[in-house]
C-alpha cells in the first residue's frame, strides 16, 4: 500500500476533537474573568515611562500590569504575577508560558459610569496586546487599604465586562481561581495555534515544524487543571500527527500516541463522552498513519481498537455524522490491514464499512463527506479486485474514485487532490495490468504525474517518493508490452529517483521501501529477459532479496510471496545464461515458497503468475517438460478465468 493512499485519512478524519476544540475555544473566549468587583475609574494617565515589553509573539505571555489603587510598592501586582510564576514553575526555562510583570496602569481616577469606563480600558487593554505581543493582560483595581482586589484578563478580539465577587487576595480560593481562569485562557489560545493541523487538505509542516517544538514542553506538565492540560495535549498531538503524517517523522506520531493517551486519562468516559470519543479517533488517526509505514499490523488493529471506542460514544440515532466519520476511519485502516493479509477478508469488512457511512453521508445531504468516503471505498474496491482478480470490482473503484477528484482542489488542497489522483492512478494500473493494450496505463502514469506535481519532495519526501514509485510501475508495465526498452529503462532510473528518498527513510516506511526493491526487480529482470548478458538479471535478483528482508512470511504474507515469485523468475533466466544449474534449484525453492502463501481462492492472479513461473522453472531443466506444461496450462486457465 502506498504512503500516499494514506492521505485519503486526513480527508476522512475531520476528528470530533477538531469541534471540541473549537467549542472549548467559544467556551473559554466567551467569558470575560472577574475574580472580584468594585469601581474603576477612567482609562486614562497610565505610566508612560514604560514602553511596552518587546516579546517574542511565539510564546504565551501573560502581561501582569499595575492594578489600580495598588500602593507604591505594587505589593499586590507583584502578588499576583508571582502566584503565576509558582503555578508554571515546574515547565522548566523551554516553557512556551511566560509571565512578565509591566509597570504601567490601564486606568484610575474616579467615573460616573462604571460599564462604560470598563468597556474602555478592555479597548485600551487589547492595544496593549497587539502593540506587546503578549497573549493575555491581567489588570484591576485594588482597595481597602491592599486587602481585597479585582482581577480581570483581556484576551485578544474580546471585549466584554462582567462583574464579579469580592475576594481578598491572601484567600487561597481566590489564587486558585486565578488558575482557573488564566490556564484555560492559554489552552485556548494554543489550540488557536494549533489550526493548521485540522487542515489536512494542505501541506503545513512548515508552520506546524516550530509549534510542536514550542509545545512539547507543556505535555509533561501537570500544573494545568485538567481540563486545560487536556485541551494543551490534544492540541499538541493534532499538531504532531499532522506534521508527522506529512514529514514522515515516525517519532513524532508516538509523541502524539502518549499525548492523546494522557488526554484519554483526564476523562471519565461516563462524563465526557463525546470528549473521549473525539479523543480516540484522532489516537486511532495516528496509529494508522504509524501502522500503515510498519511491516506488521499491531498500530492498525490499535486504531480499529480506539475508532471502536468511539462508536460506543457516536451511537447513529443521535450522533449520524460522526458515527458515519467512525465507520470511514474503520474503513480505512481496515482497507490497509487488508493489504497484509492473506486473504481478503479485511477488504470486505472495509467496503462494508464504508457502505455504512454512506447511509448517512449522502451527496445530497452531506456532499463533501460523500466524496470523502467515496474515495476511500474505491481504494478498497482496488485493492479487492487486484487481490482476487475482479476487475470488475476495480472499473467500480473508478466511479468511486471520480465522485472523489470531483471534490478536491488542486489550489485549495493540494493533499487530499494528489492522494485522489494517486488512488486514481493505481485502479488504472490495476486494469491496464490485464490488458494487452497500454491505454489505461498511459491514464495511470498521467494521474500519478499529476499527484507528483502537487508533492514537494522537501515537505512531503515519502508521499512523493510513494507516487514516483507507482509512476515507475506504470513504465514498467508500459515497458512490457513495448517492442524497445526505452519504457522499461525509465522505470528503473525513476524506481531509483524514489529509493533514493525512500533508503533515507527506511526505517520510517520499510514497506514503501521493499515495494520500491521489488518494483525495481521487476523492471531488472524484464530488460534482462530481454538482453542477452547477465547484469540486469543479476541486478534484479539483489533487488529481490532486499525487498525480501523487509517483506517476510511473518509481516507481509502477500508481499513476501510476490517476491519469492518474481525471485524464482529472475533466477531461472539468470541459471542457464550464466551456466549455473544450482540457479535453477534456488528459483524452484523461491518458487514453492511462493506457492506455500498464493493460493487460488484468495490471490487468482498472484497464484496464475506463480504457476507461469513454475513453468519456466521446470521448462528450464531436462526431463520436466510435462510438469512443465501442467503449470503453463493451470496460469492459462486461471488467466482466462480473470
Amino acid at each position: 500500500m502506498s504512503s500516499a493512499m494514506w492521505d485519503g485519512i486526513f480527508g476522512a478524519i475531520r476528528s470530533g476533537v477538531f469541534k471540541w476544540i473549537a467549542s472549548g475555544v467559544a467556551l473559554v473566549l466567551g467569558a470575560i474573568v472577574t475574580l472580584t468587583w468594585t469601581s474603576f475609574g477612567a482609562p486614562l494617565a497610565y505610566n508612560l515611562t514604560h514602553p511596552l515589553p518587546d516579546i517574542d509573539r511565539s510564546l504565551y505571555v501573560v502581561l501582569v500590569s499595575d492594578l489600580s489603587g495598588d500602593d507604591g510598592a505594587r505589593v499586590q501586582s507583584s502578588r499576583i504575577a508571582e502566584a503565576l510564576e509558582r503555578q508554571f514553575r515546574d515547565l522548566g526555562v523551554d516553557s512556551p508560558i511566560r509571565i512578565v510583570r509591566w509597570p504601567r496602569t490601564l486606568l484610575k481616577g474616579a467615573s460616573a459610569d462604571q460599564s462604560l469606563a470598563n468597556a474602555a480600558a478592555e479597548r485600551e487593554g487589547q492595544k496593549w496586546l497587539e502593540r506587546s505581543g503578549a497573549r493575555i493582560l491581567i489588570w484591576g483595581v485594588v482597595r481597602k487599604d491592599n486587602a481585597e482586589l479585582e482581577v480581570r484578563m483581556v484576551r485578544p478580539n474580546q471585549i466584554r465586562v462582567d462583574a464579579g465577587l469580592q475576594r481578598p487576595f491572601q484567600d487561597e480560593a481566590f489564587q486558585a481561581a486565578l488558575t482557573e481562569e488564566v490556564a484555560p485562557a492559554l489552552a485556548a489560545t494554543i489550540a488557536a495555534d494549533a489550526a493548521p493541523a485540522y487542515r489536512t487538505g494542505e501541506f503545513t509542516s512548515d508552520i506546524l515544524g516550530p509549534l510542536v517544538d514550542r509545545l512539547r514542553p507543556l505535555t509533561t506538565s501537570t500544573s494545568l487543571p485538567d481540563s486545560a492540560r487536556a485541551l494543551v495535549l490534544v492540541s499538541f498531538a493534532d499538531a504532531a500527527t499532522t506534521l508527522g503524517g506529512q514529514s514522515g517523522e515516525n517519532g513524532l506520531l508516538l509523541e502524539a500516541i502518549d499525548a492523546y493517551q494522557k488526554a484519554l486519562s483526564l476523562f471519565d468516559g461516563a462524563e465526557a463522552p463525546e470528549k473521549r470519543a473525539s479523543i480516540n479517533i484522532n489516537l486511532g488517526r495516528a496509529l494508522a498513519i504509524l501502522g500503515n509505514r510498519e511491516t506488521d499490523t499491531v498500530h492498525l488493529q490499535a486504531a480499529v481498537d480506539a475508532f471502536s471506542q468511539a462508536l460506543w460514544d457516536y451511537p447513529k440515532e443521535t450522533a449520524p455524522e460522526d458515527w458515519a466519520l467512525v465507520q470511514d476511519n474503520i474503513g480505512v485502516t481496515l482497507t490497509l490491514i487488508g493489504g497484509r493479509d492473506a486473504n481478503s477478508d479485511s477488504f470486505r469488512a472495509a467496503i462494508d464499512a464504508f457502505k455504512e457511512a454512506l447511509t448517512v453521508r449522502s451527496k445530497e445531504t452531506h456532499a463533501y463527506g460523500f466524496a470523502v468516503t467515496q474515495g476511500n471505498l474505491g481504494v478498497a474496491l482496488q485493492q479487492l479486485g487486484w487481490r482476487t482478480g475482479d476487475m470488475s470490482s476495480v472499473r467500480a473503484s473508478l466511479v468511486a474514485l471520480g465522485s472523489a477528484t470531483q471534490a478536491y482542489s488542486a489550489s485549495r488542497e493540494p493533499s487530499r487532490w494528489a492522494a485522489a489522483q494517486h488512488n486514481l492512478g493505481n485502479s488504472y494500473l490495476t486494469l491496464g495490468a490485464t490488458e494487452l493494450g497500454v491505454e489505461n496505463l498511459q491514464a495511470a502514469a498521467s494521474a500519478y504525474r499529476a499527484a507528483l506535481s502537487a508533492y514537494d519532495p522537501e515537505q512531503v519526501p515519502l508521499y512523493w517518493a510513494g507516487s514516483l514509485s507507482a509512476l515507475a510501475g506504470a513504465l514498467e508495465q508500459i515497458g512490457e508490452r513495448e517492442e524497445g526498452g526505452a519504457s522499461l529503462k525509465r522505470a528503473v532510473v525513476t524506481y531509483q529517483e524514489a529509493l533514493s528518498i525512500l533508503t533515507q527513510r527506511r526505517a520510517e516506511d520499510r514497506l514503501a521501501w521493499a515495494n520500491a526493491q521489488d518494483g525495481l526487480g521487476i523492471a531488472l529482470s524484464r530488460i534482462g529477459e530481454k538482453e542477452t548478458g547477465a547484469d540486469s538479471l543479476q541486478a534484479a535478483v539483489a533487488a529481490f532479496r532486499r525487498a525480501l528482508e523487509e517483506r517476510t512470511l511473518e509481516t507481509d504474507p502477500v508481499g513476501y510471496g510476490e517476491t519469492q515469485t518474481n525471485l524464482a523468475r529472475a533466477l531461472a533466466h539468470l541459471g542457464p545464461r550464466t551456466h549455473t544449474p544450482a540457479l535453477l534449484q534456488e528459483a524452484e525453492a523461491a518458487n514453492a515458497r511462493g506457492l506455500s502463501v498464493l493460493t487460488h481462492a484468495d490471490n487468482p492472479p498472484d497464484w496464475a503468475d506463480a504457476q507461469e513461473v513454475r513453468g519456466i522453472v521446470l521448462a528450464a531443466q531436462t526431463g520436466h517438460t510435462a510438469q512443465a506444461r501442467a503449470a503453463f496450462g493451470l496460469s492459462l486457465e486461471a488467466y482466462r478465468a480473470q
